[in-house]
C-alpha cells in the first residue's frame, strides 16, 4: 500500500516550514527591524506572537528527520549497516554544507567579516575548521553565521541515530516515556538536542505506526464528513498557538506535540501545490544562506518595502532564486555527483 507521506508532501512540509522560519526571523520581537517604519495589516504585537510561535520551524525539520531516517534504517540490518547509514547521512549533509560554507567565505571575502568572525589569532584556524564542519555551535566557537547552529544539532542527532533507533525500536513506548520525562530534568532540558529529541521521536512514531496514513484511511471511509474534519483539524491548528503559550509544560514536548499534528494536517488536507513543494526543495540552501541577506549584508533591502508582508514576499522570491543558483550550480559542476559516488564507495 502506497503512503500519503510522499516526497512531494514531504517536500510540501518543508516549503512551510522555510516560510514559518522566514517570519519567526524577520518579526520575532520589535528589535529585528527597529528603525524601519513598517506596516503590520494584522498589528505589530500580533505578528510579534505569531513570529514567536513559528519557532516550531524547527521542531518541523526535526520531526520530518526522525520520519525519514527512520524508514531508512528499517531497511538495514545489524550494527555495522546502522552505522555505516548514520555516516552516510553525515557525509551527505556535511558536503552540503561545505559547497556553501565555502562559496559565502569566497563572495564575502573582500568584506574581511572573516577577520572580524575567527579573528588572526593561533586558534582562527581551529575556528575556521570547527565552523566548516558545521560544529561551532556545540563547541561554542566563533561562527560565520548565527543560524549555522542548527548544522550542529542535526549532527548530533545523527551520530547518536545508531543508539536512539535501537532504544526506540526495542522498547518503543518505554523509549517515548523516556524521551517525554526528561523534558522535565533541569538542567538537561535546556539542552538543544534534549529540547528537539521529542519532536524527531515523534517522527519515528508516526514513521512507525504510520498515523498519518491510518487517518487517511478512517477520513476516506467517511469522505462527506472530510471537509467537516479537515475545518476541525484547522481549527484544532489555530489552538496550537494557545497551547504553546501553557506553562508548566516543557517547551521540547509542547512543540514535538504541536508539529506532528500540524505535519499530520498539511499532509491529509494541504493539495501539494507547486510553489510549496519547490520552496521545500530548496529550503536547505535557503535557510544556510538567508541570514546572509536578512541581517548581515542587505538588511536595509529586506526590511526596507514598509509593510510586513510585502517585506517577506521578495525575501522569500529573492533567497528562493539565491537558493535555486546554488543548487544549480552544484548540478552543473559536477558537485552533487560527487557526492553520490563518495556515499556509494562507502
Amino acid at each position: 500500500m502506497s503512503s500519503l507521506f510522499t516526497r512531494r508532501k514531504t517536500d510540501l512540509v518543508k516549503g512551510f516550514a522555510i516560510l514559518f522560519m522566514y517570519i519567526h526571523h524577520f518579526y520575532l520581537d520589535p528589535s529585528r527591524y527597529e528603525g524601519f517604519p513598517i506596516y503590520f495589516f494584522l498589528g505589530e504585537e500580533f505578528v510579534n506572537k505569531v513570529a514567536v510561535f513559528m519557532k516550531i520551524c524547527v521542531a518541523m525539520f526535526m520531526f520530518l528527520s526522525g520520519y525519514g531516517m527512520y524508514l531508512s534504517a528499517q531497511k538495514k540490518q545489524g550494527e555495522h549497516a546502522l552505522a555505516l547509514y548514520s555516516i552516510k547521512r553525515y557525509i551527505k549533509l556535511i558536503f552540503s554544507f561545505f559547497f556553501i560554507f565555502w562559496l559565502v567565505q569566497l563572495i564575502f571575502y573582500p568584506t574581511m567579516r572573516w577577520r572580524k568572525i575567527y579573528g588572526t589569532s593561533l586558534d582562527s584556524l581551529g575556528y575556521f575548521l570547527i565552523d566548516m564542519f558545521g560544529l561551532a555551535h556545540l563547541f561554542h566557537t566563533p561562527t560565520y553565521l548565527g543560524t549555522w547552529w542548527y548544522i550542529s544539532l542535526i549532527s548530533l542527532v545523527i551520530f547518536t541515530f545508531p543508539i536512539l533507533f535501537r532504544l526506540f525500536d526495542q522498547r518503543v513506548w518505554l523509549y517515548m516515556v523516556i524521551i517525554v520525562l526528561i523534558q522535565w530534568i533541569e538542567p538537561v532540558k535546556d539542552l538543544e538536542y534534549v529540547r528537539y529529541l521529542p519532536a524527531f521521536s515523534f517522527g519515528m512514531l508516526f514513521a512507525r505506526y504510520h498515523f498519518v496514513d491510518y487517518f487517511h484511511r478512517k477520513i476516506e471511509q467517511s469522505p462527506h464528513s472530510k471537509w467537516l474534519f479537515g475545518a476541525l483539524m484547522g481549527f484544532g491548528c489555530i489552538l496550537c498557538f494557545y497551547f504553546r503559550s501553557v506553562p508548566n509544560i516543557p517547551i521540547g514536548l509542547k512543540d514535538g506535540l504541536i508539529v506532528s499534528y500540524i505535519i499530520s494536517f498539511i499532509v491529509l488536507f494541504i493539495p501539494d501545490f507547486k510553489i510549496g513543494v519547490e520552496l521545500g526543495k530548496r529550503s536547505m540552501s535557503m535557510f544556510l544562506t538567508h541570514t546572509l541577506v536578512r541581517t548581515t549584508f542587505f538588511k536595509e533591502f529586506s526590511y526596507g518595502f514598509y509593510d510586513a508582508g510585502l517585506n517577506l514576499l521578495v525575501f522569500t522570491l529573492v533567497t528562493y532564486m539565491i537558493a535555486l543558483a546554488i543548487d544549480e550550480m552544484k548540478v552543473k559542476c559536477g558537485y552533487d555527483r560527487f557526492v553520490d559516488r563518495l556515499i556509494k564507495r562507502i
